[in-house]
């Protein structure tokens, strides 16, 4: 089921998510964008990621690299990209095609030169800690094969982005291909001088000018449209898309207001899509005041849950906004599917105790729901009432300051992939002229 498409940062390691949200919000997410996660914002990202796979299945048949080889290949053209791209785009990386993965050791490496960069798979070539994981192969491939980018196995890619890559970034890259292959193939070293070889000119040149008419038609319709996506109702994703640019900032961060205008919009659209926009809506009412009051009761150590909620009645007022028993009731179910009807239970009790500004109940809810979250992991409550009643910290956490009661109304932690989206909108937008055309 697409629901299972994982965003390798909803992975929970060590200390993180204390209430258990990532998953809860992530499959509310998936009902309207069904192929991107959090980390897939560069349209260049997935463009080095098919000249790997295609390098990788060139290499193999040729005989070049054995099947076991065909990883390295593709951690080597991610390495070489990324200085190519360094070099072609200077500071103005994110605007033009998103971020670099590895750009901190990749600058480093550019400061020393005319010291050449080593191109391989031991340690002081990797472009990352753990270039395999949390580089281009671990993050960018789950997103690519969902979006029939690529195929599954390690090599190889789906007939439309094999067209791509053959016709549109060989051709640029026939004088030095032999080159290329070879790097890819063994390894080396590669010179980093102010004015790039011709190698990373030219890849430079495919990689960092802004891309073409083609081929921002071919990123909007596999990674924004999610055409070739079979899990949503066909169209849903699209329209969505459409309504962003038509009622978003896509250089901002999603907020209320603009996902509650989408919804309106949407209603004429598509009645389903609206619906899942306002089920998204309600779900980040309850998420976003929790989990601020949560982290505001990690700082209170010694104190009593009646304690906590003088201070907010005084910060937060009477009731939190946006709060709607109906809506809630409305989605309860799909967040048991996830979270458990235990969780469930608990949120509940949270969205009452806001929504009538009984914060010491919520607090008391609050707890149990990290109880049951951390239950599930083997692990121990961050946050515990002790035998007199009083607050124990059990992990403090990073403190941040409470949300004012201003605030409040426009409150947003979680992304849905919406943002996403927004940047890969972005990058593939028509032109001024195209527009006009």
């Amino acid at each position: 089921m697409f629901l299972t498409l994982e965003d390798p940062r909803a992975r929970v390691k060590g200390s993180r998510d204390p209430l258990g949200v990532q998953p809860i919000w992530t499959a509310f997410g998936r009902r309207v964008i069904a192929n991107l996660v959090t980390v897939t914002d560069s349209l260049r990202g997935f463009t080095v990621l098919m000249l790997g796979r295609y390098f990788g299945e060139r290499l193999l048949t040729a005989g070049k690299v054995r099947e076991a080889d065909v990883i390295d290949v593709f951690l080597r053209v991610e390495q070489v990209c990324g200085y190519a791209r360094c070099l072609a785009l200077e500071e103005d990386v994110v605007r033009k095609s998103g971020r670099i993965l590895g750009i901190e050791r990749i600058r480093r490496r550019i400061a020393k030169r005319p010291e050449p960069a080593r191109i391989g798979v031991t340690p002081d070539a990797m472009i990352l800690s753990d270039q395999k994981t949390y580089g281009l192969w671990g993050l960018f491939s789950a997103s690519a094969r969902v979006s029939k980018l690529i195929p599954d196995g390690p090599v190889g890619l789906c007939a439309d982005a094999e067209r791509l890559v053959r016709e549109t970034y060989l051709p640029n890259l026939q004088p030095v291909l032999n080159r290329l292959e070879d790097l890819f193939a063994r390894g080396g070293t590669l010179r980093l001088e102010a004015r790039p070889n011709a190698l990373l000119a030219l890849l430079g040149q495919v990689l960092g000018a802004p891309a073409s008419r083609s081929e921002r038609r071919f990123y909007r319709r596999h990674l924004c449209d999610g055409d070739h996506c079979t899990q949503l109702p066909s169209g849903r994703q699209a329209t969505f898309r459409q309504l962003l640019e038509s009622h978003s900032d896509l250089t901002r961060q999603v907020n209320r207001d603009e996902l509650a205008s989408i919804r309106r919009a949407a209603q004429r659209e598509d009645a389903g899509l609206a619906t899942r926009i306002g089920r998204i809506l309600a779900l980040e009412a309850l998420l976003a005041p929790s989990e601020a009051l949560f982290r505001f009761v990690q700082t209170r150590h010694g104190q009593s849950p009646s304690d906590v909620e003088a201070t907010l009645v005084e910060r937060w007022g009477r009731s939190v906004p946006h709060l709607v028993p109906r809506e809630f009731r409305e989605i309860s179910d799909e967040i048991a599917q996830v979270a458990g009807g235990d969780v469930r239970a608990h949120m509940a009790g949270v969205h009452e105790a806001l929504t009538k500004g009984q914060y010491s109940a919520a607090v008391k809810h609050l707890l149990e729901w990290n109880r049951l979250v951390m239950l599930r992991r083997s692990a121990s409550p961050w946050v515990q009432l002790d035998h007199r009643n009083a607050i124990d910290v059990r992990y403090r956490g990073i403190e941040r300051q409470l949300p004012t009661h201003e605030a409040l109304p426009s409150l947003w932690d979680n992304g849905y992939f919406i943002n996403t989206l927004k940047a890969l909108v972005a990058q593939s937008a028509e032109t001024p002229t195209e527009r006009a055309a």
